[in-house]
């Protein structure tokens, strides 16, 4: 598989060459016919030697390239997860094949602002989609921050799930939504699979049904037990009233046993009553923690979950990380970018040689300081190292990296285009960098010093 990249007015593509494929493919013509949620957007083009795969990644960033100087946190495992089987169920309307999906984290792209995946589909591609799966687990698994318990878990279950000879993805989703992640089943459902928020209408009655119920049980409506208080009473009173009326106290102080009975037969009544509604309440608390939900297709048993999970807790999964050359030093979080910005140093005022600048060209811009490396500027914060707030400026805009042989900037999937040395830069396209440089960064020029 040959792997490109290309850039045509503000739109950006990544490129699979195949040589074998023809137009007349059915995957062709079904990606070309349907748009279809959760995949990235197709067209292709035929050559002499064989087809060009186009995808269109304008704007969005492959997940290797997001982790790259973070780890992976847990809603993101469960979305990524979710957002697969729900595409693996909307393939299966169209007849195309799940070993299609490229599920390497480099071609898995999502859009840095709304935390949404997107996947490629290659044609006629022949692969054991089980072992993708694994080593995409594989890869979540060492970006895992070990430190974190759940997340850590989680990934350590998925992966162990995915090590059983005859596994799918109903055994990985079983581990996922327990009942706080039901919020973000939902909205990923809506997101990734619209079809299926009718296959889960059903799902979603009984959950508010259940929870009508138990709250009936547990609070009861005042009419009602004003209604049943006045019932025992009048029970309770009737038999001595009449006695008394009819007959005086004579006949009572005759038949005090009597009397003693019928308070007895009522408070036995009540003893049965109050029993009967703890054991109900009971019954009813267990099949709620016991309840199991359907989500596409799949159960999962709360209880069982939270059972295993509290099995694993301790330095299980620690230690199968380590085996897995997860013990790496976690990666430390990188400063707040602000804080770069209150230190700026300009070249007339004694510049740290030891730290690379990128100095503004126009007074209105600020310079740059890059005191690390791997270094993104864009405008999306929580992501970007420094935040260039510039409409023209993509999210994610370019990234400054250091090796042995020097510096180098890569444009990452920019809408409005980077420039080095005059000359601009393809999408995904890396150049070395010199000292005195004139790079673009849309229309923000700076000098790389």
């Amino acid at each position: 598989m040959e792997v490109s990249y290309e850039r045509q007015m503000r739109h950006n593509y990544l490129i699979i060459r195949a040589d074998e494929i023809q137009k007349e493919n059915y995957e062709c013509r079904m990606l070309m016919a349907n748009s279809i949620e959760g995949l990235l957007k197709f067209r292709f083009r035929q050559t002499e030697t064989g087809i060009e795969f186009y995808y269109e990644i304008t704007s969005r960033q492959p997940v290797n390239r997001i982790l790259e100087g973070r780890t992976i946190k847990r809603q993101e495992i469960v979305k990524l997860i979710y957002s697969i089987a729900a595409l693996l169920e909307r393939l299966e309307n169209y007849l195309l094949q799940e070993s299609q999906i490229l599920l390497d984290p480099q071609y898995i792209y999502t859009d840095p602002e709304i935390v949404q995946f997107f996947f490629c589909l290659v044609p006629d591609r022949k692969a054991d989609f089980s072992k993708d799966m694994e080593r995409l687990l594989q890869y979540l698994l060492k970006k895992t921050d070990h430190r974190d318990k759940e997340s850590a878990l989680l990934s350590y279950r998925l992966y162990q799930e995915s090590q059983k000879e005859f596994y799918g993805m109903e055994s990985l989703l079983k581990w996922l939504p327990l009942r706080e992640d039901r919020e973000l089943v939902c909205q990923i459902r809506d997101e990734i699979n619209p079809e299926q928020r009718e296959k889960s209408e059903s799902t979603e009655k009984d959950f508010q049904e259940e929870a009508i119920s138990a709250k009936e049980e547990k609070a009861e409506p005042r009419s009602g037990r004003n209604i049943q208080i006045a019932v025992t009473a009048a029970g309770v009173l009737l038999v001595p009233s009449l006695i008394w009326i009819l007959k005086g106290t004579a006949l009572m102080k005759e038949y005090w046993y009597g009397i003693v009975g019928w308070y007895g037969f009522w408070a036995a009544a009540a003893a049965v009553k109050i029993v009967t509604a703890q054991v109900r309440r009971k019954k009813n608390s267990d099949k709620n923690k016991t309840q199991k939900t359907s989500f596409l297709g799949t159960e999962f048993s709360e209880e069982a979950g939270q059972r295993e999970w509290e099995t694993l807790i301790g330095n299980e999964a620690e230690t199968f990380m380590e085996e897995q050359g997860a013990d790496d030093e976690p990666v430390e979080e990188q400063e707040d970018p602000i804080f770069f910005e209150t230190r700026v140093l300009s070249a007339e005022e004694g510049r740290d040689k030891s730290i690379r600048c990128l100095v503004s060209m126009d007074k209105k811009t600020e310079d740059i300081p890059v005191p690390y490396f791997p270094f993104l500027i864009g405008k999306q914060s929580g992501i970007v190292d420094y935040i260039l707030t510039r409409d023209t400026v993509s999210r994610i805009h370019v990234k400054i990296e250091k090796n042995e042989k020097g510096y180098t900037l890569t444009d990452l999937n920019s809408t409005n285009g980077t420039w080095v040395r005059g000359k601009a830069l393809m999408n995904n396209e890396t150049v070395f960098l010199e000292e005195g440089d004139e790079i673009y960064i849309a229309d923000c020029g700076f000098r790389f010093l």
